[in-house]
């Protein structure tokens, strides 16, 4: 029994029991949907499942197998948590490109009509905005529309879910009037004529930090605060504008992602999990709203289509 780097975990030979726990269910699983599946988990409750889980499905070159291919729904879920590496791991930035080839070789080619049509639009969602770069109540309503046409699904679990979601966005249209009379009580939009309101879209934003329902009252002040944020940028914007300010801010968005991610697996308590995991979770608000240009100065499109189906649009219980 030496020393553990992990304080509270159990070590034999520098072997935490977790680590020893992680590799009785994995030893003998060569599925490559569920090892991802696995690893996903794993790292998402803040423990660091090394990524040499996916050696198994590498060939002699150290490339990922092209018969791997084949197994679209297993080439889909690695493609989502190759987002959840790490600056060293390079066998995630390589899953990656493999899956996001090969994935998007099925978009505009005849292999997808071999597909089921949920299926399709499942990955070509997931090119657009992979899970982990959407932030929680999109990923959630986009994914109950997929649910719904597997032939798999489980009714009671469905309908469950429709009415979380649709408690959700009742929830969220209570705290917009708030934030609403709020923004009139203020009544900065007479006194400076230049500023945006963008109410909905300020609640929208808290959405990428606190989803949870529990959490109301971090939204409203979170979009409080973004809205007075607003009002300072758009004064500034006024005197002077840069067009690539949106893409500078996305790209260092992108960049310290995985840092934070990094951090995030990070045991030794040098940031609170909690934190980190709201600057995660409020992070994904960037690949939203910045995907195609400013969204947030121009909410039209994408970001529109969101919005109803988050404040407008609940979902039939039935049909």
């Amino acid at each position: 029994m030496i020393s553990c780097p992990f304080p509270g975990s159990f070590c034999i030979n520098g072997i935490t029991l977790m680590k020893l726990t992680i590799y009785a269910i994995i030893a003998g699983e060569d599925d490559l949907e569920t090892i991802s599946i696995i690893f996903e988990v794993f790292r998402l409750y803040g423990h660091n499942m090394s990524c040499d889980a996916f050696d198994r499905f590498r060939g002699e070159d150290s490339r990922f197998k092209e018969t791997l291919a084949r197994d679209v729904r297993g080439m889909l879920q690695l493609f989502q948590v190759a987002h959840l590496g790490t600056p060293s791991e390079d066998i995630m930035d390589e899953a990656l490109s493999f899956t996001r080839n090969h994935l998007e070789s099925l978009d505009g080619h005849n292999a997808s009509s071999a597909i089921a049509p949920h299926l399709f639009k499942h990955i070509q969602n997931a090119l657009y905005i992979p899970r982990y770069g959407n932030i929680e109540v999109l990923v959630a309503r986009e994914y109950i529309s997929y649910y719904e046409q597997d032939e798999s699904h489980n009714e009671i679990i469905l309908k469950f879910a429709k009415l979380n979601f649709n408690f959700c966005q009742f929830l969220c249209i209570q705290e917009i009037e708030t934030l609403t009379r709020w923004w009139k009580d203020l009544d900065l939009a007479s006194k400076l004529p230049h500023i945006r309101d963008r109410v909905v879209e300020c609640h929208f934003m808290s959405l990428g930090a606190y989803f949870e329902q529990q959490y109301s009252l971090g939204r409203i002040i979170v979009a409080k605060i973004t809205m007075i944020v607003v009002v300072v940028d758009d004064t500034y914007d006024a005197y002077f504008y840069e067009k690539v300010t949106h893409h500078v801010t996305l790209s260092i968005y992108r960049d310290n992602y995985k840092v934070v991610m990094e951090e995030f697996m990070n045991t030794h308590g040098h940031v609170p999990r909690q934190i980190l995991l709201r600057c995660l979770s409020f992070a994904r608000i960037f690949d939203v709203f910045y995907k195609e240009g400013d969204g947030y100065s121009d909410p039209k499109g994408k970001i529109e289509r969101y919005m109803n189906s988050l404040y407008v649009h609940p979902i039939p219980l039935s049909g």
